[in-house]
């Protein structure tokens, strides 16, 4: 009689993905979730994370996204709530909540120009940064460089950020400086 294999088959999963990055207490170094219902900025944001110098996952389906963030320590994560050609965000509001959820995880909510409503439920879900409108993938590639020194601000390069949460860690390069007292005109 032949053997039975009892390994667990595996299914390819339609995303980009790189290996995970471990470190010595077994958390993943750098790694993005890119989620978005359109296939063109599911690539165009998957590219500027890696190049970012993110290790970036991305998909196209909410609920999946999800099953993946229940499995991986994402430490960004990128959600794409436009609605464009008949894409809707069905799905993804819900993700965005449930990755909100996580005070280490940073995300960053591409959103629709000119919706403040949209805008208001994402800073009181807690996004740690929302994009209106976003088309050009330099600024999400700004964002993601901006991501990491934020992530390596959390994960506590010294005693000096301990206890730190990422609205401590608001994206510099992203600040109007004209409200911080010394820095104006």
């Amino acid at each position: 009689m032949g053997q039975r294999n009892s390994e667990p088959q595996v299914t390819e999963l339609r995303a980009h993905y790189e290996p995970v990055a471990q470190t010595q207490t077994g958390r993943a170094l750098y790694q993005c979730l890119v989620v978005s219902p359109r296939e063109e900025c599911c690539a165009q944001f998957w590219a500027a994370a890696t190049q970012g110098g993110w290790n970036a996952t991305s998909l196209r389906d909410a609920e999946e996204a999800a099953r993946i963030a229940a499995r991986i320590r994402f430490q960004l994560a990128i959600v794409d709530l436009q609605r464009r050609a008949g894409a809707t965000a069905s799905g993804f509001c819900e993700l965005s909540e449930r990755l909100a959820r996580d005070p280490e995880l940073l995300l960053v909510i591409c959103g629709n120009e000119g919706d403040t409503t949209e805008e208001i439920w994402a800073h009181q879900i807690g996004t740690w940064l929302y994009l209106s409108g976003v088309d050009d993938d330099s600024d999400v590639a700004m964002v993601c460089a901006e991501a990491r020194v934020a992530v390596e601000k959390l994960a506590g390069q010294g005693s000096a950020s301990e206890g730190a949460t990422r609205r401590d860690v608001l994206p510099v390069g992203l600040l109007h400086t004209d409200t911080i007292p010394g820095l104006g005109p």
